[in-house]
């Protein structure tokens, strides 16, 4: 399955990413230092992380390469973020 960031937004992206790994959501919000509800409200779209360095170590525990990363690009999540703060 091919999966591009054209496709799906953040959240979607996450999702899948997140089940590839075979990680549940409670297992990953777990990893990275976050509530479970944050993370569900990531992947539904209601917000995004406050900081790149979520962003980053969700690519870690998902193992992402560059290949996946180009996927969860800092120029998009920049621009999903900025949008949520004026709406």
């Amino acid at each position: 399955m091919t999966v591009t960031s054209d496709d799906l937004s953040f959240g979607a992206l996450l999702n899948t990413f997140r089940k590839r790994a075979h990680f549940t959501q409670q297992a990953l919000a777990e990893a990275i230092g976050v509530h479970r509800r944050t993370l569900v409200r990531w992947e539904q779209g209601d917000s995004l992380p406050q900081s790149k360095a979520l962003v980053l170590e969700l690519a870690r525990y998902l193992k992402l390469d560059g290949r996946g990363n180009r996927h969860l690009p800092s120029q998009r999540f920049n621009q999903e973020s900025r949008q949520q703060r004026s709406t």
